[in-house]
């Protein structure tokens, strides 16, 4: 017997079930720094932070063994997503998912903690949002790749189509995006072993692979704030 979805909207007006901010317990003042820009927008705070996995507490060479981790990237990649910290960082998003699709939640908002919300935030996300077609799955509130950069969309003054223009750089980004659970599930079905980092993954394996349909608002509604890394 299938498990009853028990997803209950604590966010009203807003279009998702719940947020996650994902913060390590030692970095205090970027989960108040946020907390303090969502809730000046409106948006309820309360139980929406989820504690980020510290990779140095991973036992690395036993998931190398059980496969979870791709040896070769591992061991001669040189990626900062190869690190204690970057793998934290990956297995942190793989139990934001899971918690949501088993919690029965249908979109979520997952924030990383460096950032905080543009002026004329909620006005500017409903302009955008509202231009979404029916079937999207990921909406993004930035990514790193120049805005004037990404394709526009005909008819579309407030959104655009983020990851497809060859010539853009920076192609990540985990800022923040609306996700549904199709793309959770898509992303958990493919995310062993680890071989990339959480972002790239997403945009890579999922995205430009077809198995999701992203977009980003425009002008970009999330900033990062200025905060030493927490990726080893």
């Amino acid at each position: 017997m299938s498990r009853p979805r028990i997803s209950h909207n604590r966010h009203p007006g807003w279009p998702w079930d719940e947020i996650y901010v994902v913060n390590m317990k030692s970095s205090r003042d970027r989960w108040e720094t946020i907390e303090k820009s969502l809730r000046a927008n409106g948006i309820n705070t309360k139980d929406i932070r989820y504690d980020a996995v510290v990779g140095k507490n991973l036992d690395l060479h036993q998931m190398i063994e059980d496969g979870k981790i791709l040896r070769r990237w591992f061991e001669h990649s040189g990626d900062r997503a190869a690190k204690p910290g970057g793998i934290g960082q990956y297995m942190s998003m793989i139990g934001v998912f899971k918690d949501a699709l088993l919690k029965g939640h249908e979109r979520i908002l997952f924030l990383e903690d460096d950032q905080v919300l543009k002026r004329g935030f909620k006005q500017k996300f409903w302009q955008a949002y509202n231009e979404l077609p029916a079937d999207w799955d990921i909406f993004y509130l930035a990514t790193n790749e120049t805005p004037s950069a990404v394709p526009k969309i005909p008819g579309k003054k407030h959104l655009r189509k983020c990851f497809e223009n060859d010539r853009t750089r920076n192609k990540d980004g985990n800022q923040g995006f609306i996700i549904n659970r199709k793309a959770m599930k898509e992303f958990i079905n493919r995310s062993f072993p680890i071989r990339d980092a959480s972002d790239v993954f997403l945009i890579y394996e999922i995205i430009l692979e077809g198995r999701a349909d992203a977009y980003v608002a425009y002008p970009y509604l999330i900033k990062e704030f200025d905060t030493p890394s927490t990726i080893g």
